[in-house]
């Protein structure tokens, strides 16, 4: 077989090295969202990423059901979609749909993530008694309850894991956890609490190993808490309630970084934002159990769970309805205190 003569060689590099050139340019614009269409006009595309976090869940583009990408089949990636505007919906089995518009954008993966919540959640009753309040640690197992008892109005720490309440070490505690007026400023550190009753701040530190608890008066702190406020556990965002106006507002607090997408879409939104205004008096607002794009809402005759996210608008699910509900956060967990009753609520 002869060799190729040089001039051949040449031409044969030049073709090849034109189609890489081609392939090259076609994998750089295809990447950056830009495609082909059958008249062979050069588009840019966008794309969706929607996860969920049910793994049998199903997914609908525009009313097309879409097969789901993840290895967990619970997330969605659409790519090569024309700009514009999209419904989603993700339904399964015994939860309430989750649905939004959202808008595909030159060149970007416009991003979502639903949450869902049981349309009969499940709950178990724990204890019925003359319950006045609730509050829970975010630092570690431990529920404040005010009760009334004999005439007398006495803050009793209950441990939920092991379903055993704190004893007063001395009857100098029992009197100092006695709390006639409304508990205010709770601030919780590791096995301890400082808070407001009666116009003078307490310290209670627990002994968790020996189920005790013991009190005493302390100085005022220098700056005292916002009983109206939630922050995350990185205190990047926040979120808080007027109690006079009954409204919500979430912040985003780093200053170097934008807000996520669900607090900001773009970056000419107004911060902070208000999510919620009701009618009704807010009794306490928190994070949904792993979520910082879900509140968690004790307002009118229920509790609520409420999505940031105000795309097509907010979505609202019920978690419980009755006379005049309250919540507690402890590890994750929902304690809900109505009329006296405490239960422990299964939202998912």
């Amino acid at each position: 077989m002869r060799p190729l003569s040089l001039k051949k060689r040449r031409i044969v590099f030049s073709v090849c090295l034109l189609f890489f050139v081609i392939l090259g340019t076609a994998v750089f614009l295809y990447s950056q969202g830009y495609v082909l269409d059958k008249n062979l006009i050069l588009s840019h595309r966008g794309g969706l990423y929607v996860s969920s976090p049910f793994s049998d869940a199903e997914f609908f583009v525009n009313n097309k059901k879409e097969k789901a990408t993840g290895i967990l089949n619970n997330t969605l990636f659409v790519s090569n979609l024309k700009i514009g505007e999209y419904s989603v919906l993700i339904a399964t089995d015994g939860y309430w749909p989750w649905a939004k518009t959202l808008e595909v954008k030159e060149g970007l993966v416009t991003e979502a993530r639903a949450f869902g919540v049981l349309e009969n959640p499940k709950g178990e009753m724990l204890f019925k008694g003359k319950f006045l309040n609730i509050w829970g640690s975010p630092l570690q197992n431990v529920l404040i309850i005010q009760e009334q008892k004999n005439g007398n109005s006495f803050l009793t720490f209950y441990v939920p894991k092991n379903s055993t309440f704190l004893s007063t070490n001395s009857s100098f505690s029992e009197k100092v956890l006695m709390a006639e007026e409304e508990i205010s400023n709770i601030f919780w550190e590791n096995n301890s609490v400082t808070f407001k009753k009666d116009g003078r701040f307490v310290k209670a530190d627990f002994d968790l190993a020996n189920s005790a608890v013991s009190a005493d008066y302390i100085t005022p702190p220098l700056e005292e808490i916002s009983d109206f406020e939630r922050l995350t556990p990185k205190k990047d965002q926040k979120i808080w309630w007027d109690n006079q106006t009954s409204e919500v507002f979430v912040d985003w607090l780093k200053e170097n970084s934008l807000p996520p997408y669900y607090v900001c879409e773009t970056k000419e939104c107004e911060l902070p934002l208000r999510v919620f205004r009701s009618h009704f008096e807010i009794k306490n607002i928190d994070f949904y159990p792993e979520r910082k794009d879900v509140i968690l809402i004790a307002v009118g005759v229920g509790v609520y769970a409420l999505e940031i996210d105000g795309r097509s608008g907010r979505l609202i699910y019920p978690i419980y309805k009755g006379g005049d509900p309250t919540f507690a956060l402890v590890e994750g967990k929902i304690y809900i205190l109505d009329n006296g009753s405490l239960m422990k609520i299964y939202p998912q």
